[in-house]
């Protein structure tokens, strides 16, 4: 499966592939291999989403240069419906115009809670009212530490510890 990863930005080929290489799954860790595991996302009607970006050619205009991240993540998870095994949706990165300077990429996790009436998060037992509400981290990492990051949200619903949180966004249940 692949992660999408939005520029808010035009991006260039340069600045992609200074992404793609430092972002990459290490070669040691695939038998020597250089694999990109991210598809550039540029538009939410994008089609194609299915194959990795290694790289770009020319300038990729983005029709994400105003997008909310909620915006974002609504066309994550609409593709991730419509591509089910291709795409990832407890994570996608964004690329934004911090991004050239500081070298690091948003990483944003779908996480989850249950939440009692009152709102408290609770552990529901057979016959309790709760609700399922998803929860979003915002994660700024370097983009050295992005495959790292999203592999450990993969494989084990996020990182140990937090070095890189920014943000957490609780949507309403409802």
């Amino acid at each position: 499966m692949n992660a999408l990863v939005i520029p808010t930005y035009d991006i260039t080929p340069e600045q992609w592939a200074e992404f793609a290489k430092a972002a990459a799954i290490p070669p040691e860790d695939v038998g020597g291999k250089h694999i990109v595991p991210y598809v550039l996302l540029h538009s939410p009607t994008q089609q194609h989403v299915h194959q990795q970006t290694d790289r770009i050619s020319t300038t990729v205009k983005t029709k994400f240069s105003s997008a909310t991240w909620q915006e974002m993540r609504d066309t994550v998870l609409e593709l991730g419906e419509q591509e089910p095994p291709n795409i990832h949706t407890l994570y996608f990165l964004i690329l934004d115009k911090q991004s050239i300077e500081d070298r690091r990429v948003i990483v944003m996790q779908r996480d989850g809670k249950y939440v009692n009436a009152e709102g408290q998060e609770c552990w529901p037992v057979p016959g309790d009212y709760a609700t399922w509400i998803n929860v979003w981290k915002r994660h700024r990492v370097p983009f050295e530490k992005a495959w790292v990051t999203v592999a450990m949200i993969d494989t084990h619903g996020g990182l140990d510890e937090e070095p890189y949180l920014e943000e957490v966004m609780e949507e309403q249940p409802e």
